[in-house]
Order: structure tokens, then sequence, then C-alpha cells
């Protein structure tokens, strides 16, 4: 007798199962996580959708289409969304011929578009609009929610797709995956969609296919080992930062650059580093936090590390330990040996191989000299901006209670800049830490804590080249 449960079964709703595809790329190591998706030509909220599986699951995003009426049945069934009626093209404000047919799938503003679908006998024109275009890049400066990440945008525009993928800002908004659809390569040699001009296109924006339905392909961003973020504001000694990174003997990572609107020379020396700079953000943000956060939203690599403005790696060779050759890191998180200075002196910090909980009772790590997998932050949740100056603390002591994995590296990460915020407010910073050894650590351990329990005193040494 077989076995015809519910368990044994998929829902999908998308033409030709790309839903399914991409659910099982973004969830199937990520249970619960709830994205946002960026539909263009979202057609209807059910029938061809990419995106409604996704909204099930708890997702939200934007949904478009310049179909008369067509956001009426969104609006009902897809509260959650964000759901526009317009035309989408690489142009904005231009007056369009908007074509209606019996199959509203197949609706378009593309004149050679047209001409296709007219000589298919079973395609009959119903009528034309005249309507406004707007372009993807006004939509999201206008209606993406501050910082959102943008998971996926799915694209079905006939005709007009390459034109709207080109225009994308992809500094600003590029997406982890894209859905597209690509008729004209439907009944070809899979070998020979190296041709495609939106697969060349996307090529060299880093993206890689990750799978092939008959209509359409879906890309991924070619994820690097790494992403350093750095978030500065009229840093005195960016420069530093700068040259640490990009001096680095390994260099497969990118990096993102978030500046909270500096006005006193610090865009002029980024700006230096422009070509090796891969995001550059400038713009006021609400606290150290909040920039991080930014970054976090933005960033591809596997694992993440945080080299502020001012902080610099301890050496040119810090990478290649870490990550070069055939190295494959797997721990959650990664933490180093870290050197303080004060601008005068350098001390040398060393923490634990092994971390026990009485260890976060009074003391962190360092967070410069750390590596996060990326998928930690979509997990857990990014980095709790209630706290001022100790949410790295809360992180990694969030983290380590929820039975993450840390792995000890044995030389030297980062020189850290002790004219930071938590040097300069070390009243505040006590005050954070212990609000979250109480919420995390009091009924583990038995708690303790005294005013001097967050101060360590190293002997100035000599540099080395661990």
């Amino acid at each position: 007798k077989q076995n015809h449960s519910a368990d044994n079964f998929r829902l999908a709703f998308s033409q030709d199962g790309e839903d399914l595809c991409l659910y099982s790329y973004i969830m199937a190591n990520n249970l619960g996580y709830r994205g946002f998706y960026v539909d263009i030509g979202a057609l209807d909220p059910f029938r061809y959708s990419n995106t409604h599986l996704f909204y099930l699951n708890g997702w939200r995003g934007i949904n478009i289409d310049a179909t008369p009426g067509s956001m009426e049945k969104f609006n009902r069934f897809r509260p959650r969304d964000i759901n526009l009626e317009t035309v989408i093209s690489d142009k904005s404000n231009d007056e369009v011929n908007y074509f209606i047919f019996n199959e509203p799938a197949l609706n378009c503003f593309d004149k050679n578009r047209l001409r296709e679908i007219l000589a298919q006998s079973n395609y009959r024109l119903l009528g034309a609009r005249k309507l406004k275009t707007k372009t993807i890049n006004e939509i999201l400066k206008n209606y993406l929610p501050d910082g959102q990440k943008i998971d996926f945008i799915t694209i079905d525009i006939e005709g007009v797709d390459i034109e709207v993928i080109r225009s994308l800002d992809y500094e600003k908004y590029a997406p982890e995956y894209f859905i597209i659809e690509e008729l004209d390569w439907q009944y070809t040699d899979f070998a020979d969609y190296a041709s495609s001009p939106i697969y060349q296109f996307l090529s060299q924006k880093g993206y890689v296919v990750v799978a092939k339905t008959k209509r359409s392909v879906i890309f991924r961003k070619n994820r690097k080992k790494l992403s350093i973020i750095t978030i500065c504001y009229n840093e005195k000694q960016i420069e530093r930062t700068c040259q640490s990174i990009v001096g680095q003997t390994w260099q497969d990572f990118e990096w993102i650059v978030v500046d909270g609107g500096s006005t006193d020379g610090t865009l002029d020396i980024l700006n230096k580093y422009r070509d090796r700079i891969d995001i550059l953000i400038s713009e006021p943000d609400k606290g150290i936090y909040n920039a991080q956060n930014k970054g976090i939203k933005l960033a591809n690599g596997r694992y993440l590390n945080f080299m502020n403005g001012g902080d610099a790696f301890y050496n040119s060779t810090v990478l290649e330990k870490v990550f070069g050759g055939n190295r494959e890191p797997t721990a959650d998180v990664l933490y180093g040996k870290c050197c303080v200075s004060d601008g005068h002196r350098k001390c040398h910090c060393d923490y634990p191989r092994e971390l026990d909980i009485t260890y976060w009772l009074n003391q962190t790590l360092n967070h410069q000299s750390s590596f996060f997998k990326r998928d930690l932050f979509d997990r857990y949740g990014l980095y709790d901006e209630s706290y001022k100056i100790a949410a790295d603390k809360e992180k990694f002591v969030r983290l380590y209670t929820s039975g993450c994995s840390f792995h000890y590296l044995p030389y030297i990460i980062a020189l850290y800049d002790l004219g930071g915020i938590s040097a300069k407010n070390q009243k505040e910073s006590l005050a954070e830490c212990r609000r979250i050894e109480k919420q995390y650590l009091s009924h583990k351990t038995q708690y303790k804590y005294t005013l001097f329990g967050r101060f360590h005193f190293f002997k100035q040494v000599p540099d080395s080249k661990d």
C-alpha cells in the first residue's frame, strides 16, 4: 500500500517548480528564516507565483505588476506585502503602450514581444493602456524598508528583462538570488546558455547559475570566503585600516565600508581605495551597531570580520593564516589574539583555547580578532541595537549559550585602537555588560560581579611576527 500522506508531497506555485528549487537552496540549513523578495511581473498572488511559497513561510516582499486591477487580489491575499501596480523599465516617466492579452502572463509593453505573441493563433490582444514607467531603483528607494536585505528578485516582464537587470543599482540592492525567465533559451542545449546576454551580464556581477527549469534560470551571488565590514565616521586613522586590508597577501574577500556621513576628509581617503572597496555607503546612521547591521545585510561572504575604522590587521599574512590554501574553517566563530594600542604602547592579549560558561562573566573576546559565519546573523538575528557599546559581547554570549561552536586561532589577528567608544565610556560599557551577564548567565553560573572584574592589565611586550 502506497503512503500518500501530506509529508511525502511538496506544495509549489511556480510554473515550473522554481520556488521549490530556490526554497531548497535558502531554507535547507536555515529553517525558520524569514527573508525578503522582490517580484517584478508578479501577475497573481497564487498562479505562476515564485514568491507565494515563501509568503506562506512568513516571508514578505514587494510585488509589482502593470496589469490594471492586478493588485486588488494581492492586497486581499498578501497583506504583509507591498503591492504596486506600475510598469517597470530602465527609464523613468516614459509613456508606453501596455498590451493586454487573453493570457495575462503575456502582458507586455515591448513591441517585438507583441509581434511574437500575435503570431501564435491561440492568443488574442484585448487592448492597450497608456502607462508611465518607473525604474526598479526608484521603487526600491521609496518602498524597500530601511536597511532591508533582498534575498531574491524574480523577474518576468516579457522582453525587457535584460534592460531592467542592467539598470539595477548593484551596490545598494544586489540580491542573493535572481529568478529570471529566459524563454529564448528554453529549448537550447544548456551548454549554449553562456551566450545569453543575461548570463554574461550577471556573470560579470559575480553571479553563477545554480539551477535551470524549462523557462527560468536561477542565479546566486558567488560567495567569497570572507566579507570584511569597516564602519567609520570622521576617522583620523582610516588610512591605517585601509592599508592593512588591501595589503593582505590573501585577497579572496569582499570589502564593505559603511561610513556615517563623514565631513572631515575620511571619504577622500576611502575614495583612494575605491577600486578595492566592493560596496561603499556614506549616510547618517543610528550608531555603531546600526552601521554594522547595514554591512551584514549587504555581505555575501561565508564568514564576516568587523575591522572598524582605526583598527587594523596585525600584519599582512593574517588572512593567509586563517583562510589561505585549502583551509576551510568549519566552526561558527573563529577567534584569535589581539594587540591593544593606545597610540604609544602595545600590549598583546590572549584568550583561552577552550571557553566555558564562566569565562563570559566579566570577560569577552576581541571583536576585530573574530570571524563569524554569515548565516549566524540569519539564524540568531543582527546586533541588538538597544546596546550602544556592548552589542558585540551580547552577540558572543548569545551564540555561545545557543550552542554555537568556537575555535581558537593561535595568532594575533588585529591591532585594536583603545581610542574606540568602549574605552572612552567605561561606565556605560560596564552597565551594558552587567545587563548581558544577568540575562544570559546568572541562571547558569554562580553569578558574581565586581567593579574591577572587567579590567585586565597586561605587561607591555615587544612586537612579534606571530
